[in-house]
């Protein structure tokens, strides 16, 4: 029996590495989730095998330090949790980022079985070459992304391809650590076949990752390539080898620079990726934003500097410091790791994550004397991560190559100082509630999974067919929404999308009908409110809809404006909300209190071509041409664009 259970996790576990393939239209972001709850349900099955594998035969923990610091990491993240706003939120995540606790829990199980199964360099090369494999597979669905092709699931690509992952950056984090591993297994073998396979991998996961034109994965490659070299000139005494590595040095520093110097020239600008790369400056657009978004992220930690408002929960904070002069309306991170980690898990876990970091740097550097392809090429790996992540927030593939590539880490450490048995944590191997365990397992993983699935496909299924089935739809969304025990912002954010599109053509549903749904979208957004902490987004979006409905219901336009009073109070620098009570007085007939209501939007300082465009109607329309002509100029003045029908 302890062989059989070995063997199906020797080659179940390689399965969690083809996450990154899958992805499904029937679920909320298909991108993300489908490689959630796969990583999930096969980590829980595998889960249970393991269990019972304790129960004939305990297993082996490794003397790894690393794998020690990684438990004591991943359990004061959960402490932290418990002490943030919400923990429920953060112990599940949401849909879109699928990055709760209940995420970490699983990786960290995942990294338990590979180290107590894989025990051996040689075995854990092969869960290398898997993850290569499917990067190489990954990368040629990029290119085929990229030359426009669309058959099955091949879905082509805007300008920047993100190939299965559905976002340039998350792609590019994903193959950048591939390129590491390619290099490594290059070096680790003499196969002239495998070699083969790793140069072709390499290749083509360097093209792609070209392709997404990302500027903080290629920073960090670059920067990454820098490190490598200083590693190699330091640690190869051969001096013709030491000229030869700073040649290469300056030769990168000249092409990179070049990139820069000639940032006009048609070589440059007709590549969208040297054109994005060649724009890193702090007065170009995203730098902007950015910089923007890790300010409001730094004041919003004042608040909780300690200990942070917990994994899941930067929306809250993020919303209350929304800065007027960022781009993007809503952000649930500042789009730096650093600061969000800071954010969630406050000083505390901001020191303990960084501390980790440069433990494992630590632990590469002592292999200089007796490995230094693992010092140069996994230091420049991790470099790259934490540059890159310097640029983006933790996602879900990236993160699963980084804690395989922990795994082979905390392999080679435990090679060195033989591993030693440890008692079980069960107590005896032969205790009969390790069965009693491995069945609650099961039907945990089942029930949780399954509920949670069966709540994405209802939403999905329901705003396929609202216009069609309306009575079906409508119980669809109902059910989903009594079942859902996570990712309520994500819910609400769906059904919001499918009300307004109902509003905007009602055609084929009775008033009965979208009565019924906005009682499910109320319901929904109590539910949100309740389980996510007060946030501008739900307030401001009820009430948008609240102001379409009037056309079933009149009174809906009255309790519009407690909802936008909430949303202006919780995050007073959106212009958006001004804009929302000023339609709403418009529509009410207060042309008067619209007006004004514009007039104190205009302090925000933002989206004032807009603001001055609305001016002038709400001034034309109670009967004040000259000042509406006024500020129709400042239209203008302020970068806007005038019709034909206004320029009249």
């Amino acid at each position: 029996m302890s062989k059989l259970l070995t063997k199906i996790l020797y080659f179940g576990l390689p399965v969690v590495l083809l996450a990154p393939l899958l992805l499904s239209k029937s679920f909320l972001y298909p991108f993300v989730t489908a490689k959630g709850y796969f990583i999930y349900i096969v980590v829980d099955f595998l889960l249970v095998l393991y269990i019972l594998l304790v129960k004939f035969n305990s297993q082996l923990i490794p003397k790894s330090k690393i794998f020690y610091c990684f438990v004591g990491l991943t359990t004061l993240k959960f402490l932290l949790d418990i002490f943030g706003i919400n923990f429920g939120n953060s112990f599940w995540g949401n849909y879109e980022r699928m990055m709760g606790f209940y995420t970490w829990l699983h990786l960290l199980i995942f990294l338990v079985m590979l180290v107590t199964v894989y025990v051996k360099k040689e075995q854990y090369i092969w869960l290398l070459r898997v993850s290569l494999g499917v990067s190489l597979l990954v990368s040629i669905y990029g290119i085929l992304q990229k030359l426009g092709f669309y058959f099955w699931l091949v879905i082509p690509g805007d300008e920047l391809v993100y190939a299965t992952l559905g976002n340039a950056a998350y792609l590019a984090g994903y193959l950048l650590l591939s390129l590491y591993l390619a290099v490594y297994l290059f070096l680790d073998t003499k196969d002239y076949r495998w070699r083969l396979f790793y140069t072709s991998a390499f290749i083509l996961n360097l093209m792609v990752l070209f392709f997404t034109a990302t500027r903080g994965a290629l920073v960090g490659l670059f920067a990454s390539i820098f490190l490598m070299l200083f590693y190699c000139i330091l640690f190869f005494p051969v001096k013709k080898i030491r000229i030869i590595l700073i040649a290469t040095a300056v030769l990168v520093i000249i092409a990179i620079s070049s990139i820069f110097l000639f940032k006009d020239s048609s070589f440059v600008k007709n590549n969208s990726t040297l054109v994005r790369f060649s724009d890193i400056s702090l007065n170009s657009g995203t730098v902007k934003y950015r910089i923007l978004l890790w300010q409001s992220g730094i004041s919003a930690a004042r608040d909780r500097w300690l200990l942070g408002y917990g994994e899941n929960n930067l929306r809250v904070p993020l919303d209350k410091y929304y800065d007027v002069s960022m781009v993007e309306d809503w952000a649930d991170s500042s789009h730096n790791q650093f600061i969000d980690e800071l954010l969630a898990h406050g000083l505390v876990g901001l020191v303990t994550y960084i501390s980790f970091l440069f433990f494992v740097f630590w632990k590469l550097f002592q292999y200089r004397k007796t490995d230094v392809r693992v010092t140069i090429i996994f230091s420049g790996l991790v470099f790259a991560y934490v540059i890159n992540n310097f640029f983006l927030f933790e996602n879900l593939v990236a993160l699963l190559s980084f804690v395989l590539v922990l795994g082979y880490l905390i392999v080679l450490e435990s090679a060195e100082i033989a591993a030693i048995q440890r008692p079980s944590i069960f107590g005896s191997s032969k205790k009969w509630y390790i069965f009693v365990l491995a069945v609650i397992v099961a039907i945990f993983s089942f029930y949780i999974n399954s509920r949670s699935i069966n709540v994405m496909t209802k939403m999905v299924n329901a705003g396929r067919i609202i216009k069609e089935n309306a009575d079906t739809a409508l119980i669809l969304y109902a059910d989903a929404n009594s079942s859902s025990l996570m990712g309520f912002e994500n819910i609400a954010a769906k059904l919001y999308g499918d009300t307004v599109l109902v509003l905007q053509d009602p055609a084929g549903l009775s008033k009965k009908q979208i009565g019924s749904l906005l009682e499910i979208v109320t319901k929904v957004t109590e539910k949100a409110l309740k389980n996510t902490a007060d946030n501008s987004f739900f307030y401001l979006n009820l009430g948008k809809i609240y102001q379409q409905a009037v056309s079933v219901d009149q009174s809906y336009l009255e309790k519009s404006f407690p909802l936008l009073e909430k949303a202006k109070n919780i995050s007073p620098n959106r212009v958006d909300v001004y804009f929302a009570i000023s339609h709403g007085l418009y529509m009410k007939g207060d042309y008067i209190g619209a007006e004004q209501v514009l007039y104190d939007s205009l302090k925000l300082g933002a989206r004032l071509s807009t603001v001055y465009r609305n001016l002038a109607e709400v001034q034309m329309r109670r009967g004040d041409p000259k000042i509406g002509l006024a500020n129709l100029k400042e239209v203008e003045k302020n970068g806007g664009t005038l019709s034909y029908l206004e320029l009249e």
